[in-house]
């Protein structure tokens, strides 16, 4: 297995990441209810989310989760659409298919373990700091680095 845990390189849309847990509470209701219209139309919303968040991510991340020979179970992918960074999750998966066809031989139960324990890893990995620009002027720099100095100790504060 390597050991990039690297999420997605480009992020997916606030708004789209928001429809997934949204969808997936309208199914869950939908299925507690015995709603088969109801069901289908969740089932549709989250399609629907995925793909944004897919789009989102560009075409070199939907090329690789689209791979039709990644082993997802079921469990697998239920799993990794609530997971709260399916884009991320899945695309370490695809960069690293020994993991994803262990992950599917287990039983559904402990795939969703297995998921989740992923997921986690990779939401927790930090994406590179951005190069600076080039041609960035010091000017626009001293600005850039105050933001991100006053973004710091924001946070810092919240922490304590």
């Amino acid at each position: 297995m390597a050991d990039d845990l690297s999420p997605a390189p480009a992020p997916a849309a606030p708004a789209a990441a928001d429809e997934l847990p949204t969808a997936f509470s309208r199914l869950d209701r939908a299925v507690a209810s015995n709603d088969q219209q109801a069901v289908d139309a969740a089932k549709r919303d989250i399609a629907g989310a995925w793909n944004k968040q897919l789009a989102a991510a560009g075409r070199d991340v939907a090329e690789a989760v689209n791979n039709p020979t990644l082993p997802v179970s079921p469990s697998m992918a239920e799993g990794l659409l609530r997971s709260g960074n399916a884009i991320s999750t899945t695309h370490y998966l695809a960069k690293n298919p020994t993991e994803a066809a262990r992950i599917a031989r287990l039983s559904p139960s402990q795939q969703a373990v297995e998921i989740g324990r992923l997921a986690e890893r990779v939401r927790v990995q930090r994406p590179a700091a951005p190069a600076r620009p080039r041609e960035e002027t010091m000017e626009s720099y001293l600005v850039r680095r105050n933001k991100e100095m006053a973004e710091q100790r924001r946070n810092a504060h919240k922490r304590l």
